[in-house]
């Protein structure tokens, strides 16, 4: 088992970092990444509203911070030469009812972390 905790958004290729640790991994062994979800709508507004705070997030080169998202995080590990089986929006417990209410289907956008359990592909 491979974890990795709040890392992978604060290196300059987390796809090479990923792709480094394969060969050690067996093929039934796993590899979870948490990364914060840069994708929630808190940041998105904060984005679009033109906050300071967020203005060149997603700008490696400049903050030191890859954005992350579903999509993101699936193309890192693709690209590693692993995939995805599960991936989990961790909800705060102030948002759970909006998620409940919304059926789940704003967990992606509430969540303050992502978890993602892979294995070699």
């Amino acid at each position: 088992c491979l974890l990795m905790s709040n890392l992978l958004h604060l290196v300059p290729a987390p796809e090479q970092i990923l792709a480094s640790f394969r060969p050690l991994l067996a093929k039934d062994s796993v590899a979870i990444a948490v990364v914060p979800n840069l994708s929630k709508a808190s940041v998105l507004w904060g984005r679009l509203r033109g906050d300071q705070a967020f203005k060149d997030l997603g700008n490696y080169q400049r903050t030191g911070v890859n954005l992350t998202s579903h999509r993101i995080l699936e193309s890192w590990f693709s690209r590693s030469g692993m995939r995805i089986k599960r991936l989990v929006d961790v909800v705060p417990e102030n948002l759970e009812i909006p998620n409940h209410l919304t059926l789940g289907l704003a967990s992606r956008w509430l969540a303050s972390e992502l978890i993602a359990v892979a294995t070699v592909a």
